[in-house]
């Protein structure tokens, strides 16, 4: 069964009514990041376990201001997808997004797409279903949508010695990972991520 037809079941018809039209396929942004050196995704949307083992010999770090990342593929099934950027207390972020990942069948940009009254038990309630998200650290205290853009300020109160590395994550129902999908080059994707620290104006 498909994961709308296993979100629907039991919802009353009226709901179903109510939740919209079928998505339509968003095209790739024109301008593609860098997608070189990218972390490769498995056909299951998780990151395969080589990329994991060098994950582990390289800790995140701090961005200097003006300094950019590129996340060249974000894996949609991972619950907490490493951007190795270690927060600063009080930094200004710029976080931007283009490509495409897949939900079940659905193909669509980090924008994601509507699913009204069933957006309540999204991991980012009544956001929409793989809406970019992110995450302060591996806790679900300190999530945030992004979406296709966003300019983000890190909590000045950030405690040293604590996790504080930049996760990303498709917005989703948290049992519902399993059929989320990496969407390759020849189909617009994958989801490519940049991540840049502004420089503070002394204005």
């Amino acid at each position: 069964m498909s994961r709308l037809g296993c979100r629907l079941l039991g919802v009353p018809i009226a709901l179903l009514l109510m939740a919209g039209n079928t998505p339509t396929v968003v095209r790739a942004g024109s301008e593609p990041l860098d997608n070189s050196g990218r972390i490769s995704c498995d056909v299951n949307g998780r990151i395969t376990p080589s990329e994991l083992d060098s994950l582990g010999q390289r800790p995140p770090a701090e961005l200097l201001p003006g300094a950019m990342v590129t996340v060249p593929a974000v894996c949609p099934a991972e619950r907490y997808f490493p951007t190795g950027v270690l927060l600063t207390p009080g930094a200004t972020y710029q976080i931007d997004a283009q490509g495409r990942w897949q939900d079940g069948w659905i193909r669509i940009d980090s924008n994601g797409w509507p699913g009204l009254l069933l957006e309540t038990w999204n991991r980012l309630p009544w956001k929409r279903f793989f809406l970019l998200g992110g995450a302060i650290g591996r806790s679900e205290a300190h999530l945030f949508p992004i979406g296709q853009s966003r300019r983000w300020t890190a909590p000045s109160t950030l405690a040293k010695g604590e996790d504080n590395q930049l996760y990303l994550f498709a917005n989703d129902w948290p049992g519902m990972l399993h059929n989320n999908r990496s969407v390759p080059d020849v189909k617009g994707g994958p989801l490519r991520v940049s991540i840049t620290r502004l420089i503070k104006s002394t204005n």
